[in-house]
């Protein structure tokens, strides 16, 4: 399943592969403005109906990459979309992944 978004700055990109009770999902998240080597510390939260991805980054150069995944666990739904939230210099921007 493929999962996009994007809000005043970044975009996204989060391809989910799902079995009865597994799931693995990978993509990134990407910063659409200039000076990119110049965003510093990038916090992100990436928060789904079942599980949530968060990090910080201190050097992006634009690009946070993805990586979740999980076994015996529950699935998200796929109508259900991602819920992004980025803070880096003061400044947050907020979007939904949703399925495509």
């Amino acid at each position: 399943m493929r999962f996009e978004g994007e809000g005043d700055q970044w975009k996204a990109l989060y391809l989910l592969n799902k079995g009865e009770n597994t799931e693995n999902g990978q993509g990134s998240i990407i910063y659409k403005g200039k000076d990119k080597e110049k965003l510093g510390k990038v916090s992100y939260v990436v928060e789904g109906e079942i599980s949530k991805l968060s990090g910080t980054d201190d050097e992006t150069g634009g690009k946070i990459n993805l990586n979740g995944g999980c076994s015996g666990c529950a699935t998200q739904s796929s109508s259900a979309p991602f819920h992004v939230t980025i803070k880096w210099n003061g400044k947050e921007d907020k979007f939904d992944l949703k399925a495509k």
